[in-house]
């Protein structure tokens, strides 16, 4: 519900009944994504500054808590009737932060990695918006099955006939 007006962007709420509106809308969160991409796009980056100034932060964050839900992963497969393993999906021009590889591993909760399941193709064929496209998905999938029986994480199924 945004125009232009004037050269700048308007948003429009007459729609909406302020009595309806919830906290969040009230008093929006301070990192308001939208908010910090139009500010870079009108000349004002403050969003760059603001994830490199914070990033040790985020990360030990993101490595704390982690820590913790492998842990407790690990200590319900001991617990369960069930297998488990962390599986890392490609994205493009990303690769998966070792750091939290290496709690899964201290943890040890098995890790599939299927960064390298689509290396060789090109990724207009693989992805459309860092999403796999249906042969992505398929290769992905059929990858996935070879390494988790590799790791002996499939249930054994009985053969027909």
């Amino acid at each position: 519900y945004f125009t232009i007006r004037d050269n700048k962007l308007v948003l429009h709420t007459a729609h909406i009944h302020v009595d309806a509106l919830d906290d969040s809308f009230r008093r929006p969160a301070e990192r308001f994504y939208l908010y910090y991409f139009l500010r870079g796009r009108l000349g004002f980056p403050i969003y760059g500054a603001l994830m490199s100034e914070t990033r040790e932060v985020r990360r030990q964050a993101v490595y704390s808590l982690s820590q913790l839900i492998f842990r407790e992963m690990a200590e319900r497969k001991k617990q369960g009737q069930f297998e488990l393993a962390f599986v890392i999906f490609p994205t493009p021009g990303n690769r998966f932060d070792e750091g939290v590889l290496s709690l899964l591993r201290g943890a040890k909760v098995p890790v599939v990695d299927l960064q390298g399941c689509l290396k060789g193709r090109p990724d207009t064929e693989l992805y459309a918006e860092l999403h796999p496209t249906s042969l992505g998905n398929e290769m992905l999938a059929a990858c996935l099955v070879r390494d988790l029986a590799a790791k002996g994480l499939l249930p054994s199924v009985p053969k027909a006939g």
